[in-house]
């Protein structure tokens, strides 16, 4: 297979448990280079066979994507958790800010 574009997608919700495991997966393994794991955004990309699992073949160790054009739609999930989509660096703004506010500004910087 060869990777030839970049497209956001969204997931079946029954899969929703596995892609959340995965991802857990990959920050306990952080943990164990770095003591925090892995601080700020990042992305997973994979793929799901038609036996449903799912195989993660490329880390981007920061916003993902390759260009800009899709920090401007912000991903569906952002519309539940915000209550509107927005980019993932107003989420990042966000994020810093709450930081600042409870003094835990420590817990997202190295």
């Amino acid at each position: 297979m060869i990777e030839v574009g970049h497209e956001i997608a969204t997931i079946r919700e029954s899969l929703l448990n596995k892609v959340i495991e995965v991802g857990e997966k990959f920050l306990e393994g952080t943990r164990k280079v770095e003591k925090k794991g892995i601080i700020g955004p990042f992305t997973l990309q994979a793929m799901v066979t038609p036996d449903l699992d799912i195989i993660v073949y490329d880390i981007e160790t920061r916003i993902g994507g390759g260009t800009n054009v899709f920090l401007g739609f912000g991903s569906q999930y952002s519309k539940f958790y915000f209550g509107k989509p927005i980019t993932l660096g107003r989420r990042i703004a966000i994020e810093l800010k709450e930081a600042v506010e409870y003094k835990l500004l420590d817990e997202l910087l190295t």
